[in-house]
Formats: structure tokens, sequence, C-alpha cells
């Protein structure tokens, strides 16, 4: 029996995981693969701060039950006054993925649309194929700051991912301002992805900041990447000027029809939020300095320009070729540099550049993006 996907399901893509598939016969041939393709600090050299592991591995011992479906006491209580809110403001979620899925659930019916910037993270165009809603993407310039200017009537929400997956720009307060003026205008609710905040090179300005009262606001955060731990899986959304009711009790039935975070994982929050993070200097450091060889070693490679990343670990640079999916699959098959491709994001002719890894690791993939590109262009 030939069974059918849904249309919701069989239109869902997310690019990041996907490009994986170009490596796989060069895997099995015993040939390398330089992942610059997903955004794993675990995967290099960063670790998770010692007193975050202390918190959990305490937890492992008895604190292994379901907890309540929007999160712990104490890990909420400590979110709500990280961000200046209340504690019913607050949920704890399996990551910001199941934020985000939430949160766009929650917020829009069918005919209903949220803004994304282009390019743009692919969860959200992902989610939104799963559950049957709209999207539409607003413009960003040249330094891959957003350029809002019309709003389509039927825009429910409008997300502001800062800093950027994957430009790794880092928003202005005038652009900031801009975005709640017109969310205030037209009245929608504004999503403020902001997981990579400490991760800055520049000064950046939380979206909470700027907010005026009457401008609904849902910020994402989490474990994953200020604090080196994707793999706990632990997020957060807290809400801002949204009277508690309806919305909230939506929020609450579908968490509980998901039952909750891990557990053992949550002890970590209040520990990352209130306790050291002496870390945080050191690992923006390293960033930086890995930054700042990928932006040079980009802009030298011919047929390549690259706009500098303000925030996060992404590069997402201009490529010659029309056919970036084509252009990506091909450097991994023959040169075993995994990127992904910008169509992924919404925005062909480029391609995403993670620089975690080490410096070696990226000068050797430098080196072998710059010969394929000298390559293709003598063919």
């Amino acid at each position: 029996m030939n069974v059918i996907p849904s249309r919701r399901a069989a239109g869902v893509t997310y690019a990041i995981r996907y490009v994986e598939r170009f490596a796989q016969a060069r895997r099995a041939a015993g040939k390398d693969i330089l992942n610059l393709n997903i955004g794993d600090p675990a995967k290099y050299d960063f670790d998770v701060p010692a007193h975050l592991k202390t918190a959990v591995k305490k937890a492992l011992n008895d604190k292994n039950y379901y907890s309540p479906s929007a999160g712990l006491d104490e890990a909420r209580d400590a979110v709500a006054k990280h961000h200046g809110v209340s504690m019913q403001d607050v949920f704890i979620t399996g990551g910001v993925t199941e934020a985000i899925q939430i949160i766009l659930n929650v917020l829009l019916n069918p005919q209903d649309a949220v803004m994304l910037p282009k390019p743009t993270y692919p969860l959200y165009t992902a989610q939104c194929m799963a559950l049957g809603l709209k999207y539409v993407y607003y413009p960003t310039d040249d330094q891959w700051q957003p350029t809002v200017h019309t709003v389509p009537a039927n825009a429910k929400a409008l997300v502001v991912i800062n800093p950027n997956n994957p430009t790794g720009a880092v928003y202005s307060k005038k652009i900031l301002k801009n975005i709640v003026n017109i969310a205030a205008t037209n009245k929608f609710v504004l999503i403020a992805d902001e997981i990579y905040d400490h991760m800055v090179f520049e000064e950046h300005t939380p979206l909470a900041k700027i907010v005026k009262d009457e401008v609904p606001l849902v910020t994402l955060n989490g474990l994953s990447k200020n604090f080196l731990a994707p793999g706990w899986r632990i997020g957060w959304m807290a809400l801002k000027n949204m009277e508690t009711g309806l919305l909230t009790d939506a929020i609450q039935n579908l968490l509980e029809s998901k039952l909750c975070a891990p557990t053992p994982f949550q002890f970590a929050i209040k520990p990352a939020l209130t306790g050291s993070q002496k870390h945080i200097p050191q690992m923006v450091r390293k960033l930086k300095k890995r930054r700042d060889y990928v932006y040079k070693r980009l802009n030298e490679i011919p047929g390549m320009s690259c706009t500098k990343p303000g925030g996060a670990f992404y590069a997402f640079p201009k490529i010659p070729a029309e056919d970036d999916y084509n252009f990506v699959r091909r450097l991994c098959e023959e040169t075993g540099v995994l990127c992904v491709h910008g169509s992924g994001f919404g925005k062909p002719g480029h391609m995403r550049v993670v620089f975690l890894p080490q410096e070696k690791v990226l000068e050797e993939a430098m080196e072998r993006i710059e010969g394929f590109v000298r390559n293709l262009k003598g063919r």
C-alpha cells in the first residue's frame, strides 16, 4: 500500500540538517568532512560551564520526574527576574525550537501570517509548513539590517532574530525602534528570538528594552548557545505586555500536550542566569578571533564577498554561483567542506558558514573553499 504523507508534512524542509545528505557518500568512502553547517558549540572546543553540570548531576540523583508543564517554579522565577516579567508569563520549553512551534501555533490562525526576515532561520518556515500557517518575508539591506516598510493586512506577528541567524547581523537601536513603532501602529505581536544575545562583538539591545507598553512581546531564549548546552534542550518564552487569560491558557494547554521539558536540565536555569558567567567573555574572545579570520579570508576569495558578522557564529557570504544548492553540494562532495545553501534561508546566491571550529580547521576549510572557487571559475 502506497501511503501518501500529508501536504503539510511533505512540504517541511530544514536545510541545516538536510545538507548532511551531501556528506554521506564521502564519509562512506572514508574521506573527511569539515562541518561548517551546524551551530553546535559542544562539537568543538567549547564546554558547558562547570557549575551548570554540577546542578544537573545533582538533579539526576533524584529529580527525574515530570515537571509541571510550564516548568519548575525555580526555573520560571529565574527567567522572570532575568526578563523583568512575572513568573506567570514564563514558560519553559524543550529548547527554543518547541517555543517557536508553540507560539506560532497559539498566535496564528490559518488565514494569518507571520513576518520573517529575509534571510531567515529555516525552523520558522518549517514550522509554518508543518502547522499549515502562512509566512511572508520582510526585506533586509546590504548590511542585513531589517527594512520594514509595508505590512500585509493579515500580519499577526513579526519575528526579530537578533543577533541574526544566518547572517550574524546585530540590529541597531534605530532599526529596533522602527520595528516597535510599526508593531504599535499595526497592532501585532513581536517575537524576539535572542538566543545569541551574549555572543556579540558589538552593542546588542534586547527588544524588551525598547518596546512600548502597548506592544505585545514574546522573548525566546535558552541554554543552547550562550551556555553551550544545545543537547540539553532547554529553552523558554517570556511574555510582556499581554493580558493573562486566553493566550496563556492556550500556551499551557499545548505544553500539557507535550508533557514537559526535561526536568533535570531545568535545574541549570537558575545557576545559569544568577551564577557565574565568566565563560561568556572567554567565549566571545575566542569567537571574535575566528570571526575576524573567516571574514577576512572569505573576502579574499575571488567572486565572494561577506558582510562582517556582529554576533552569533555565522557568516553569510555571497557566492559566485546562481545555483547555491548545487554549489554547496559540489563543495562538499569535492572538498569535504559542508556549508548550507542560502536558498535554505530564503536567500539564494549565498551560503552560511559556521566559524565555531578551531583555527586549524577554519584555515583548512578556507583553503579548500578558495581552491574550489578558483577551479569553478576556470571551468
